[in-house]
């Protein structure tokens, strides 16, 4: 490889790293994503009895279709006492940290998402998710999420799904799902997780590299 081009590569690599921080930091404040919540998976979702402050209810729990700024992707529901409604409204997208336990949750969803592929793992997973904000991941055994009682109980394969998430996670943390908080919506704290959207920032990096890679192509540099 060319000496002098090796230097402007490294001289490159040093500029952007000076000030890749205010890069990232301008990026952070990027205007609200558009979220456009279309349908429930019933393959990987379903209706299901839980108990909801002491009160035996029938929600629907499972994997939400949603579209972010026009990209289709898979989300789940974090706030159990916040509706998600079919609607399309801005959202700001936000790291773990910005619920209970989230970076716990983002580790969940980000390794078990993939692999739900029946009714009951994603009313499990969404059920666990719910527990583990809310009551610490406990088992649905006390707190605010509980299991339905002995007149409307939730199917002991849920249970048993449940369980084994809640075991899986302890102690495993993930920074990468976004957290997509309604902005205005009529709910405006509804929330869901979801994989994260690629932003502008990585879009000018792309076409940066793509563009030195043109530009060294041209020049005929042996690699």
């Amino acid at each position: 490889m060319n000496h002098t081009l090796v230097i402007r590569i490294l001289r490159a690599c040093a500029a952007f790293a000076a000030v890749s921080p205010l890069l990232f930091a301008a990026n952070a404040c990027a205007s609200p994503i558009t979220m456009e919540v279309y349908a429930i998976d019933t393959n990987r979702g379903g209706y299901v009895w839980f108990g909801e402050d002491g009160v035996d209810t029938q929600g629907y729990a499972g994997v939400i279709k949603i579209r972010l700024d026009g990209i289709p992707e898979d989300g789940l529901c974090v706030d159990l006492f916040h509706n998600i409604t079919y609607e399309t409204v801005s959202v700001n997208a936000g790291s773990p940290d910005v619920i209970a336990n989230g970076r716990r949750v983002a580790w969940l969803y980000a390794n078990e998402i993939r692999v739900i592929n029946t009714a009951v793992l994603g009313e499990a997973l969404q059920l666990a998710i719910w527990d583990i904000v809310h009551d610490n991941g406990d088992g649905l055994n006390a707190g605010r999420v509980r299991k339905g009682s002995a007149a409307h109980p939730t199917p002991p394969a849920v249970i048993t799904a449940v369980n084994n998430f809640l075991s899986v996670s302890l102690k495993k943390e993930s920074l990468e799902p976004r957290i997509y908080t309604s902005v205005n919506g009529p709910t405006d704290k509804q929330q869901l997780i979801s994989d994260s959207v690629p932003e502008p920032l990585t879009y000018v990096l792309l076409g940066s590299g793509l563009v030195a890679i043109a530009m060294w192509k041209r020049q005929g540099t042996p690699l």
